[in-house]
């Protein structure tokens, strides 16, 4: 297994998304396989799984975000 196979969504202040890897470290520590869930705090908007009525109950995408880009911080936030 290398790092490079592990990495996780991360924003930047001026709110850039981006993809950062997972150190060893923190692999070997956790015991992370590639069937393991990650902690992250950010993650591209239409790649995830999520309870759809938990989703609802968070209220969904925004109906302004009308194109991509921002859903990935919103709900994040939320």
């Amino acid at each position: 297994m290398t790092v490079d196979n592990f990495q996780r969504g991360i924003f930047t202040w001026p709110m850039n998304f981006g993809w950062k890897p997972i150190p060893t470290e923190e692999l070997k520590k956790h015991k992370i396989t590639d069937k393991d869930p990650i902690r992250c705090p950010v993650m591209a908007g239409g790649l995830f799984s999520i309870d759809r009525k938990y989703f609802y109950e968070l209220g969904t995408y925004d109906p302004g975000l009308d194109v991509w880009g921002g859903e990935n911080m919103e709900i994040s936030f939320k």
